[in-house]
């Protein structure tokens, strides 16, 4: 892997940090941006960006809030950490990128389409949907509450119970592997780490995750795990369908977390839709088909 390039951007105060991982050859690809969830810092795509570096340079970020960045208060939305993402390209010299975008990183990747649309080359959502509902809320409330009080055992339990399907019925890849990942990385979190993460919980419910405005011309594509039951499929699709050229697919065997229990077909997908393929080909995607109650 070819070394990395560290910037230090700033913005409104507040430092944070971008990292490049060069292409090792001739590009075929525009640079690719990866925007994580409220739980990863910019180290967390290493195994995908070992299958996306031959193909594009990568780019990671610790956004105001996340990993090594500075943190920021909860009063701080998905406006401003997409600017900061916008900034941070520009400050590497990019002028042009695909995006990613996962979870509540994939609210901030449709704000920046929204604020830069000749950007972005072709987007990425994984696990996006509307604003939370209010039985959402609940938990994420009674997650901030576990997380405030030190708590942590209880809250890794919590949380990854929320992210993750858990209905035996329903096949997902590497169930219990990812689990014990998922439950060890939040319940041994740092102080500062916990802290970050508590701004990132509070912003999902005291912030307006989405802005108003048609979204941009640009091909995107949406997909989650087909058993995902945070950010629903039918939900996704709905996302996807406002988008004038979006598309949705599910992944199969996979729910909310599919960037860790299939993440080289996530690699794959991506690179297919970056490259104008149609994802619903791939053999581990399938389009999805809403049910009645649907």
């Amino acid at each position: 892997m070819p070394d990395e390039i560290l910037h230090r951007p700033h913005l409104g105060g507040f430092a944070y940090r971008c990292r490049v991982v060069p292409c090792p050859g001739q590009p075929a690809l525009d640079p690719v941006l990866f925007i994580g969830g409220a739980f990863q810092d910019m180290y967390a795509w290493r195994r995908h960006e070992a299958v996306l570096a031959p193909h594009a340079t990568v780019v990671t970020v610790d956004l105001p809030g996340w990993g090594g960045a500075e943190p920021l208060p909860p009063s701080y939305g998905v406006d401003f950490l997409a600017r900061a993402a916008g900034l941070a390209m520009e400050r590497a010299g990019f002028a042009r990128w695909n995006l990613v975008g996962a979870s509540y990183g994939a609210l901030i990747a449709h704000r920046l389409v929204q604020l830069r649309p000749r950007s972005v080359v072709r987007a990425a959502f994984s696990g996006i949907a509307g604003s939370p509902s209010a039985a959402e809320v609940a938990t994420l409330r009674a997650c901030a509450e576990l997380l405030r009080d030190g708590r942590l055992a209880r809250f890794a339990e919590e949380v990854t119970a929320h992210l993750m399907c858990a209905d035996p019925a329903r096949p997902v890849r590497r169930r219990e592997a990812v689990r014990r990942v998922l439950f060890s990385q939040l319940a041994g979190a740092a102080p500062g780490t916990r802290r970050k993460m508590l701004g990132n919980i509070q912003r999902l419910w005291s912030t307006r995750l989405f802005h108003p405005g048609p979204p941009p011309d640009v091909p995107t594509l949406v997909f989650t795990g087909e058993h995902d039951t945070v950010t629903p499929p039918a939900a996704g699709r709905r996302f996807a369908a406002g988008y004038p050229r979006g598309a949705f697919v599910t992944v199969r065997e996979a729910d909310h977390v599919v960037h860790l229990e299939r993440d080289r077909e996530y690699s794959e997908l991506l690179l297919a839709h970056f490259h104008g393929e149609e994802a619903a080909r791939l053999p581990f995607c399938r389009p999805f088909v809403p049910s009645a109650a649907a």
